[in-house]
């Protein structure tokens, strides 16, 4: 009898982590196209704001992306660190730095083929 509740227990959270791990996949992509759309429309913005605060060259194109992850963050309100951390802010954060990798963030994570 107690090896079924332990067993419910771990289905649950291996379940959880699915989950999690579906929704940090989805946002890696989702912030991956919506920033190769809109690339080409704020790039000359984003050039001239960084020459006008003498910024690093590629600097502000690098960090682009964790800015339109962040976005959707804030408007989402996800934390995929929320079991971990209890700081909901924390977590988000943690959240922006960890999705608004893109797809290096998939290419580091996924496995190698050992071709």
């Amino acid at each position: 009898m107690e090896n079924q509740g332990v067993s419910a227990l771990l289905v649950e959270l291996f379940r959880s982590i699915a989950q999690d791990v579906a929704i940090v996949v989805f946002m890696i992509f989702v912030g991956e196209r919506l920033v190769q759309f809109l690339e080409p429309i704020v790039k000359p913005a984003l050039t001239w704001l960084q020459r006008v605060l003498h910024l690093p060259d590629g600097w502000v194109m690098m960090v682009f992306p964790w800015l339109v992850v962040g976005a959707m963050v804030a408007t989402t309100e996800l934390n995929i660190f929320a079991p971990f951390i209890p700081r909901p802010w924390v977590g988000r954060v943690l959240t922006v730095i960890f999705c608004g990798g893109g797809s290096n963030m998939l290419h580091d994570v996924w496995p190698k083929d050992a071709a």
